[in-house]
């Protein structure tokens, strides 16, 4: 478990056999699986929130899954997670998300064998407008955009549409990116490093979809974190672990 920038939260907990519903509730619709049980995380039925924003401020607890929940990334041995190639490429792009989007704090983060979770925050700058639509298959030109952005004239880094009056002068309006293309951006850039080193092309890495939850309360922020940190020990009896199933 890693700790990027972490805000402080209020609320302590003693963790004891934690599992998702202690964290996002059974009733919660928020959380995008069957059934609001982590051990549907695999089904893929999960769509976003119909009316919900993505790309507000905020925190989102977030889980991606390996396709076909294959183990991939590393494994666990007695609580210890000895990551892979594969999962140090996954560490190492996770860990550049908010240089390629400045409105993106980083939080929590475990690499496990099959999946990862993580905890993100959007914070973007005042004035930042929508997209108009969800980036789709221009996601990971978007991410390189935000990286090779000049920041000549003292303009943001983040992408840029339309004009506003800046002391009678025109500046860029930043552009609120939604939660969907920053994970789309992360999970199409480490396929694509990761086929390199597999000598493959095309070769999916990731379930199509990937699972959020928002973050509501200092309380709700401490479990989420709690059960991030607490993941590996629990892998033995983990219903993501494929010896499980």
């Amino acid at each position: 478990m890693h700790n990027n920038q972490k805000t402080k939260v209020k609320t302590t907990i003693t963790m004891n056999n934690i599992n998702i519903h202690d964290i996002i509730g059974e009733n919660n619709t928020e959380y995008n699986s069957d059934d609001d049980d982590i051990r549907h995380l695999h089904h893929r039925h999960s769509i976003r929130l119909k009316y919900y924003d993505y790309s507000l401020d905020g925190l989102y607890f977030v889980t991606i899954c390996t396709y076909e929940k294959k183990c991939l990334f590393g494994c666990v041995r007695q609580g210890e997670i000895t990551s892979s190639q594969i999962g140090k490429i996954i560490e190492e792009e996770w860990l550049k998300l908010n240089n390629r989007f400045p409105n993106v704090i980083l939080h929590d983060y475990v690499v496990m064998p099959n999946h990862f979770h993580c905890i993100i925050q959007i914070a973007n700058p005042v004035g930042a407008m929508a997209l108009p639509c969800p980036m789709n298959g221009n996601i990971e030109h978007l991410a390189s955009m935000n990286e090779n952005l000049s920041p000549k004239n003292n303009t943001t880094s983040v992408p840029q549409m339309g004009k506003a009056n800046v002391g009678g002068k025109a500046e860029p309006l930043p552009l609120r990116v939604r939660l969907g293309d920053i994970i789309g951006a992360f999970k199409s850039i480490t396929t694509k490093r990761v086929n390199v080193i597999r000598y493959t092309t095309g070769k999916r890495l990731w379930q199509r979809n990937f699972f959020e939850h928002i973050i509501r309360s200092d309380q709700s922020y401490t479990k989420i974190s709690e059960y991030i940190a607490t993941n590996p020990n629990r892998w033995d009896d983990d219903c993501m672990n494929p010896d499980n199933c």
